[in-house]
């Protein structure tokens, strides 16, 4: 073999002539572009990166705010709907408005600190009429019908359709309806201060006159007696007094007044009593809107309040439970029927095919666990459950 040898040769021992390498130089404009190029998008990709980050902010801050809002509405959805029926939750929100005849006398003096104790406001106005106490509430809700609950509302004062009348020596039926003429869609309330004692008085008038009446009988009686012979002389008799005015009639007129013109009437001993009525009305008429709503709940969902209905744990229990309602189905007898149907359709079906006395020798049992006593069901609970789930009378109201 011939081996072979390579032979590198330069370019100085090749006789070959020298060829200049040249490098190829990019223009400087060229370099100077693209380094501007590239810190603009480096400055673009900043700028976009901080935008980002700005609208993410915004948008956590935004998101952060819309919880707030929604929290403090939830907790205003909640104060609204706060159960009101406790007269020293809404009482705060009454003003009170009563006449300037009131201010310098006993019964605004009285009023006045009950109020200020009570943290409600009140003011002293000109009214047509004197004698006159209204009333005005401080509204910061309204009931929503749709949702069925109170929403908060802008603050505003609104008047109530409750007056409360006290009045002195004037005739009750004309004050009254010069009232309802001048305060139109308002109700009325009297008090009527000292009317009980006047009455009290007018009775002890009455019995002094009837005892005064059958002790001059009596005299006269012995007189004649004792006289021998007829007298020429007549004693002159006193003009017989003015008759004091029934009860019956009073009480007649003041229940004709309530009936024809729809107001209360409330009889009052002193200034202080009346003072305290106006106290008492203040607290009642606080709770009306909300004792209404709360009723017109109650009988749109029956039976809906805790406690009215027993629930039970899990469906056996509910099943002894719905027995339990019925009448003369005690627990025993419960737990005694579901041993024999452990199900409303299996009750149904046997009652259906075995008749009203199919439960007549059942067990009772003496506990939740199943064990049986000598006791019977007996046929009258049998006929009662027999009819209670085979009827098909919709108005049966037998339970």
């Amino acid at each position: 073999m011939k081996s072979k040898a390579s032979i590198s040769l330069s370019d100085e021992d090749s006789g070959l002539p020298r060829v200049a390498r040249t490098r190829v130089k990019r223009p400087a404009d060229s370099s100077a572009s693209d380094k501007t190029a590239k810190a603009l998008v480096r400055e673009a990709a900043k700028f976009r990166r901080e935008k980002e980050k700005a609208e993410e902010k915004e948008r956590k801050r935004n998101l952060k705010e819309e919880k707030e809002k929604a929290k403090k509405f939830a907790a205003d959805i909640a104060q609204a709907n706060k159960l009101k029926i406790n007269k020293k939750e809404s009482t705060p929100e009454m003003l009170v408005d009563m006449s300037q005849s009131f201010e310098d006398s006993s019964v605004g003096t009285q009023v006045g600190e009950y109020m200020r104790h009570l943290g409600v406001q009140i003011r002293f106005v000109s009214t047509k009429i004197p004698n006159i106490v209204s009333w005005r509430r401080k509204i910061t809700a309204f009931y929503n019908d749709e949702v069925g609950h109170w929403e908060p509302c802008p603050f505003e004062k609104s008047g109530e359709k409750s007056m409360f009348l006290c009045f002195l020596n004037q005739s009750v039926e004309s004050h009254l309806r010069k009232l309802l003429r001048d305060y139109p869609g308002c109700k009325a309330n009297l008090p009527h201060e000292g009317l009980t004692a006047w009455m009290r008085k007018n009775q002890n008038v009455r019995n002094r006159a009837y005892q005064a009446a059958v002790r001059r009988q009596m005299v006269e009686l012995g007189n004649s007696a004792t006289e021998s012979g007829p007298s020429n002389r007549r004693s002159k008799r006193a003009a017989p007094p003015e008759p004091p005015i029934d009860d019956d009639a009073i009480e007649d007129a003041l229940l004709q007044l309530q009936v024809q013109h729809n107001c209360l009437i409330y009889h009052t001993a002193a200034a202080a009593e009346s003072a305290e009525w106006i106290k008492n009305f203040t607290e009642h008429i606080s709770t009306i809107p909300y004792r209404r709503e709360r009723l017109n709940v109650q009988d749109a969902v029956f039976c809906m309040d805790s406690g009215q209905v027993k629930s039970g744990v899990d469906v056996d229990d509910t099943y002894i439970r719905m027995l339990e309602e019925i009448q003369r189905v005690t627990a025993p007898v419960a737990y005694g029927v579901a041993v024999e149907y452990s199900s409303v359709r299996d009750l149904v079906n046997g009652m259906r095919e075995h008749g009203p006395l199919r439960l007549q020798d059942a067990q009772k049992c003496a506990n939740k666990s199943g064990a049986l006593t000598e006791a019977r069901i007996g046929p009258a609970v049998s006929k009662r459950l027999h009819k209670i789930f085979t009827s098909l009378d919709p108005a049966s109201t037998d339970i």
